[in-house]
């Protein structure tokens, strides 16, 4: 059985949902560029949710795990764009998606990766903050191995200051927090209030590349320590669930409610999606995605991430 080695970030079934006569527009903000693609070629790497065994081995169980998320999600989701009631089996099914669709994008992988880049370098600054200190931590390691050292204290702490070095975070450390942080996200989703708002004719919501979007609430600081997150008081959790209809989680409730947007609610949500946009903003108009992105400008600056560290 030929493994699968094309990873979809972005769902191709959640893609299709984009389209106008099975294509949808695109900007891609790396190349600053608008185009026109299908689904199958859009928001992939390669062997992107591969785990590397000790053996170097790259293994695809995560796929695999994904793409069975996939399936149960699509279902409730044609349920609820039909405006049905579901379970709550099936909330709690689409409340996993989301979580996923939260933390499968690169946008989640780069942000662990900074942050974790940060603490390493805050170690390193400590543990190389003189010769006498690094001297200790090298005589240790003598004691306990027998081996002596090839390099000296004084080099050591030098090449250290030069900052000619790079922190590379392996991907499977990111996989691993995708995994364990999604389950516990999926069920503060599946707890919360509901809202499904459905566009009027002749307007469309987009999606992006990051497209579960965490809203602070209105009387929040934008300079705040504490941050916001999911459970936040006030927060709302915007997910587009296709170019017709938009879930908006609340605060906590079992309440599923699903409401008539009119364009200037549809427009609100959209510029608020694109402004979160990491690379991509996907749309099935042309002039929508163009005008979104006019809007917001996220041309002319770039995403800092999810996590401000400073």
């Amino acid at each position: 059985m030929t493994e699968p080695k094309r990873h979809h970030y972005l769902p191709q079934f959640y893609l299709d949902y984009f389209c106008r006569a099975g294509k949808l527009w695109v900007f891609d903000r790396e190349v600053n560029e608008f185009r026109q693609q299908t689904p199958k070629n859009t928001a992939l790497k390669s062997h992107y949710y591969s785990v590397q065994d000790a053996e170097g081995k790259k293994r695809t169980e995560t796929e695999c795990l994904l793409s069975q998320i996939e399936g149960h999600a699509k279902e409730v989701i044609e349920n609820l764009l039909a405006r049905k009631t579901i379970t709550s089996e099936e909330r709690e099914e689409l409340s996993i998606f989301i979580a996923f669709m939260m933390n499968r994008v690169p946008d989640f992988e780069k942000s662990i990766n900074k942050v974790e880049e940060h603490l390493i370098q805050r170690v390193a600054d400590l543990m190389f903050s003189d010769e006498a200190h690094v001297q200790s931590i090298m005589d240790k390691r003598e004691r306990e191995t027998g081996e002596k050292q090839t390099i000296s204290a004084k080099e050591l702490v030098e090449f250290h200051k030069s900052g000619q070095y790079d922190i590379v975070i392996h991907r499977n450390e990111s996989l691993r927090l995708m995994l364990s942080l999604s389950l516990d996200i999926a069920n503060y989703f599946r707890q919360m209030y509901w809202g499904i708002f459905h566009a009027p004719h002749k307007t469309s919501f987009v999606t992006t590349d990051n497209p579960v979007v965490l809203v602070p609430p209105p009387n929040h600081e934008r300079d705040s320590f504490w941050g916001v997150g999911i459970i936040t008081p006030g927060a709302k959790k915007i997910f587009p669930l296709s170019q017709t209809a938009c879930l908006i989680m609340y605060d906590h409730g079992e309440i599923l409610a699903h409401r008539d947007a009119d364009p200037q609610t549809v427009r609100r949500i959209n510029l608020t999606v694109t402004s979160h946009a990491d690379r991509f903003v996907i749309g099935r108009d042309e002039a929508l995605v163009r005008n979104v992105v006019r809007t917001t400008k996220i041309e002319h600056y770039k995403r800092e991430g999810r996590f401000k560290i400073g």
